[in-house]
């Protein structure tokens, strides 16, 4: 004998339209967004010298990143779009704030890679400092927003607000001094960026590696 079937409310109508409508613009979203980071790491690709250890070293950081920034429209706008209800103004600053912030990252990983490509170490550790300092921001940023909503952010997102902050002052203090205090030795300079660099990717991928597998 068959069962009721259920009668869907307007509401819940509504809801499983708004999630569809949500779910198709963060996957334009994000296959946008990884065409434009992919472009950095091709950078990388086209120019690497294999014999080269700074290189190599590089690498492992750009790597890294990419990684991490991989998730970023699931996980940052994600966190806007599926936990609020959105209306006209919301719609608005995600479009005109949230969608540029997510590119200038693309364009900063980029000109990260593209110091690697020409050897400008200096300039890879500087970019990758203003990365970290604007996706800090804007972590931050969403964080406020949801809690104004009366929303809790996502479990990690103080953890990457704390991690990419620390780190992102710890390189430009670094590559301030080395340019503008004392110059120390390029390579002295070049490892003790790795070491930090190294630090803060492997906080944040060792103790948020499920958040990268799981639905913000």
């Amino acid at each position: 004998m068959g069962g009721i079937p259920h009668i869907y409310s307007p509401d819940e109508l509504d809801s499983a339209h708004s999630g569809k409508k949500y779910t198709k613009f963060l996957i334009v979203l994000e296959i946008v967004y990884a065409i434009l980071m992919g472009w950095g790491f091709a950078r990388v690709a086209e120019y690497f010298l294999f014999d080269n250890l700074y290189n190599w070293a590089g690498l492992v950081i750009a790597g890294f990143v990419l990684i991490r920034f991989f998730f970023a429209p699931s996980h940052n706008v994600g966190a806007l779009v599926r936990s609020a209800k959105i209306n006209l103004w919301k719609a608005r600053l995600i479009i005109f704030f949230d969608i540029p912030i997510l590119m200038a990252h693309s364009f900063i990983y980029y000109r990260i890679c593209y110091n690697l490509s020409i050897k400008a170490y200096g300039l890879f550790y500087f970019n990758l400092a203003l990365l970290l300092f604007l996706n800090a921001s804007w972590l931050s940023s969403i964080k406020s927003r949801l809690i104004k909503e009366g929303l809790a952010s996502p479990p990690k997102f103080s953890l990457w607000i704390n991690n990419n902050f620390i780190s992102s002052m710890a390189l430009l203090v670094v590559w301030a001094t080395h340019k503008y205090i004392f110059t120390v030795d390029a390579a002295v300079y070049f490892w003790i960026s790795f070491a930090i660099a190294a630090s803060n990717c492997i906080v944040d991928l060792a103790s948020c590696a499920l958040e990268y597998f799981e639905e913000t």
